[in-house]
């Protein structure tokens, strides 16, 4: 049913799709819209194989994207979690430059160059291999943002949903040529092992970092005003028989 709900778009609706998700993932710092992206990808990525290839390969590469996603949206949201723990928590953990590197406007002219080189590439390169000239173009599209993706972040988890945006171009070339559940369920064991090394490197790296910006957020220096009003706060709170010599109660 989805497979038929899949094939039965148009192929230029599909390629844009696929161009425009792998777009997104590139420029967004926004881990869920990222992740959301990824999982569309993979529809259009089975949709496009779907025309060429025997259902049953197909379906295993849908399946497979909807594990991927889902391992790495566990990892996300453990990270998000901790965010979450502080105000302005998230808003920190965007604007970190080790995670983030280069901006916004960067990334965008980055996105403008890729489209000049791509749709600039003589008629006999796009034609010169077996599978169909927008597949091509589309491969190559969603190939050279997912080393964009890798090389334009620090962050384990975007640079994880990079290599497999950069598998998805590369499956769209190699798996018309080399059709076979064999080939198909190596590929897919690939990007599963790439989702579960994504998903550890996340949570290693983030969560001793945010413990640790959560620490100094916590920490109060004893000569500032805010930590007498509390020593104050605290001292008012206190018992009436209390000793403050030997800070027991007294009956």
């Amino acid at each position: 049913m989805i497979l038929e709900l899949l094939t039965s778009l148009p192929l230029i609706l599909i390629g844009v799709s696929l161009a425009v998700s792998a777009a997104i993932v590139a420029m967004t710092q926004d881990w869920r819209l990222t992740l959301i992206s990824l999982l569309v990808q993979y529809f259009f990525v089975t949709a496009l194989l779907a025309l060429q290839l025997p259902p049953e390969m197909t379906l295993i590469k849908l399946l497979v994207g909807v594990v991927v996603t889902l391992l790495l949206f566990w990892s996300g949201q453990h990270v998000d979690n901790a965010l979450k723990r502080v105000e302005g928590g998230r808003e920190w953990f965007q604007r970190n430059r080790a995670i983030f590197p280069l901006g916004l406007p960067f990334r965008l002219l980055t996105l403008v160059l890729i489209a000049l080189v791509i749709f600039s590439l003589p008629e006999s390169l796009l034609s010169s291999l077996v599978v169909p000239r927008v597949t091509v173009i589309v491969a190559l599209w969603v190939i050279i943002f997912g080393i964009v993706t890798i090389m334009l972040t620090r962050d384990p988890l975007k640079t994880g949903v990079g290599l497999l945006v950069f598998q998805n171009g590369f499956e769209l070339l190699y798996t018309p040529l080399e059709p076979g559940l064999a080939v198909a369920a190596l590929l897919g064991i690939a990007n599963i092992a790439v989702a579960l090394t994504t998903s550890y490197l996340a949570v290693v790296k983030h969560m001793p970092m945010i413990e640790a910006w959560l620490a100094e957020q916590a920490w109060q220096d004893p000569s500032s005003p805010e930590a007498l009003a509390e020593a104050v706060a605290t001292l008012n709170d206190a018992p009436a028989d209390y000793n403050a010599t030997n800070g027991e109660v007294l009956a």
